[in-house]
């Protein structure tokens, strides 16, 4: 395999080397003509390594006053190095469907059956520590009003273990009715929606 070696005037080396198989065809490698520039590698600080994502296109319902997985709202992603972090970006649509009662979401990491919650407010009393939550107030609105939850996360997992990102959803004491991608009243005609959820992971060189 032929290669290119450049000294360093210190005495270490870098090759440039042909692929380890043979390409398909000739290819051509070119280097900028207009700027000065750094090549990056897959450790280069904020490099973006991979990209896993998960869309939920079906509804979910539950009545649940405790945190309950949101099904077919997971992702699994690998990390290559402990000190690289996982940006985390979440868009679900969410409605309670009930007035005067409350829904509640939040992101879950689990590494190696520990699961732990991410990206949740700090403990305060007996308030519900979440990523996003709300009271639907109005009571001639409710049960048509969808909310649209939208948000980004950088995560420190520190492993290169396979993590698992999962959505829960509950709703408060009052009861009520948690939905994910459709309304309370979910009438068959052109009124109403049903819309897509998505959660994404994207490994960012720490």
């Amino acid at each position: 395999m032929s290669k290119i070696k450049l000294p360093h005037s210190s005495g270490n080396s870098v090759s440039i080397a042909a692929p380890q198989s043979n390409p398909a065809s000739d290819r051509t490698l070119y280097l900028p003509s207009n700027a000065d520039g750094t090549i990056r590698t897959t450790t280069t600080s904020g490099a973006q390594l991979q990209v896993v994502s998960t869309a939920k296109t079906d509804v979910w319902t539950d009545t649940s006053q405790s945190w309950v997985d949101v099904t077919g709202f997971s992702l699994n992603i690998t990390p290559a190095s402990t000190s690289n972090k996982i940006l985390i970006i979440l868009d679900a649509k969410v409605a309670q469907g009930t007035a005067t009662r409350e829904l509640f979401l939040k992101i879950v990491r689990t590494i190696s059956s520990t699961a732990a919650d991410v990206y949740v407010g700090d403990a305060a009393g007996s308030r519900q520590r979440c990523t996003y939550g709300f009271e639907d107030a109005d009571a001639d609105t409710a049960a048509y009003e969808m909310k649209q939850v939208h948000g980004t996360f950088l995560d420190s997992p520190n492993t290169t273990s396979q993590i698992n990102y999962k959505i829960q959803m509950r709703v408060g004491q009052n009861g009520g009715n948690a939905y994910l991608n459709r309304t309370g009243n979910d009438g068959d005609n052109a009124n109403f929606p049903r819309c897509a959820s998505s959660i994404t992971a994207l490994e960012v060189a720490g």
